[in-house]
């Protein structure tokens, strides 16, 4: 079991992590962002910028909601979801750079 302690500072450091994405994904992107990579290697299936930076952070956010007995979330949770939004965002940035 993780203390409250080190529960935190874990939660703390995934979310500087996808905040400092989310900021270098705003500066580096063009206005226009593929998310779908086609079978010929292009990019297809564009989406606006903003829109591709809110994403990650939205589930990053979505760890912190309670579950269904109204108990705050297991650190499990948190870490899946923190590890999917910090994928999304490096694959944005590389595949449309």
């Amino acid at each position: 079991m993780i203390n409250s302690k080190l529960e935190k500072i874990i939660k703390l450091g995934f979310g500087i992590v996808i905040f400092i994405l989310g900021i270098i994904s705003f500066i580096i992107l063009p206005n226009k962002v593929g998310m779908q990579i086609s079978v010929s290697g292009k990019l297809q299936n564009y989406m606006p910028k903003i829109i591709a930076v809110i994403i990650p952070i939205g589930l990053y956010g979505l760890g912190f909601l309670p579950n269904g007995n109204g108990k705050s979330a297991e650190i499990k949770r948190n870490i899946i979801l923190s590890l999917l939004a910090i994928v999304i965002q490096i694959f944005t940035l590389v595949s449309n750079l």
